[in-house]
């Protein structure tokens, strides 16, 4: 008992300017917890025969304004353009690649992929909604009105990484993410993670004014949109809409 009072006192001690992933506080104690691995005669499972793993951690991501790009394309010949502006229509997903990413656009929701479970029936955004070589617009968050047991069960599915593979897994290019009219919050961009690692599609959370200008060619609006959706079921209709625009998407961080 003396002996773990002495290592958590070492560990927790000024010393080690309190670990954070990446500092030479948290390689000294790693390099402590070894040596005692050590003593005790574990067996080292490690790279080359070490105590120690090691993998890439992203200690921070800038945003390089100059290398991203959105761009709104009408459907028709000669429709006009619209370049959004970065910080205010929208802000590379912490995750996203660095790429670029043209297509049409596609609505899907909530973009849930909840499976069936404890007598729940399963919830699939993509249900009836070829994505492959599209760029997906998702809402943010869970339906409003879902009653608790089913808020608790949809949010755990909810976050915007995951989110965006199950884009990628289905084949999308790119990947929008909207904090709809509906939801707290509504009108912002989601916040950079800064220890986030590239999820391997092209992403942004942009404006609601800038997923308006989405729907404006076919005559939707958003609240419209998520008010469909907020009771948490999927109504028929809903994988027969079309957006009738198009978006070049280009997106990089430095990690």
């Amino acid at each position: 008992r003396d002996d773990l009072y002495e290592h958590v006192t070492y560990l927790a001690s000024d010393e080690l300017e309190g670990r954070m992933t990446g500092t030479q506080g948290a390689r000294k104690a790693a390099e402590y917890i070894a040596a005692r691995f050590k003593e005790a005669g574990l067996e080292p499972l490690g790279d080359n025969g070490t105590y120690f793993q090691e993998f890439p951690f992203p200690a921070g991501v800038e945003v390089v304004p100059d290398k991203n790009r959105i761009t709104i394309i009408g459907s028709s010949a000669g429709s006009p353009t619209h370049v959004l502006e970065i910080e205010k229509d929208y802000r590379p997903l912490s995750f996203t690649a660095n790429a670029t990413a043209k297509g049409e656009v596609i609505c899907i929701g909530y973009g849930l992929v909840i499976p069936k479970e404890s007598g729940k029936g399963k919830y699939d955004s993509y249900k009836g909604i070829d994505v492959k070589g599209k760029i997906v617009l998702a809402f943010d968050d869970v339906p409003a009105n879902l009653d608790t047991d089913e808020r608790i069960r949809f949010t755990h599915y909810s976050s915007a990484r995951y989110k965006a593979k199950q884009s990628l897994k289905r084949g999308a290019t790119g990947f929008l993410l909207v904090i709809g009219p509906n939801t707290p919050g509504a009108g912002s961009l989601l916040p950079l993670a800064r220890t986030d690692s590239d999820a391997g599609i092209v992403g942004a959370s942009i404006s609601t004014s800038a997923a308006q200008r989405l729907l404006d060619g076919a005559d939707l609006k958003l609240n419209d949109l998520q008010a469909m959706l907020d009771d948490g079921e999927i109504p028929d209709h809903f994988s027969k809409l079309q957006l009738s625009t198009h978006v070049e998407l280009t997106t990089h961080l430095t990690r």
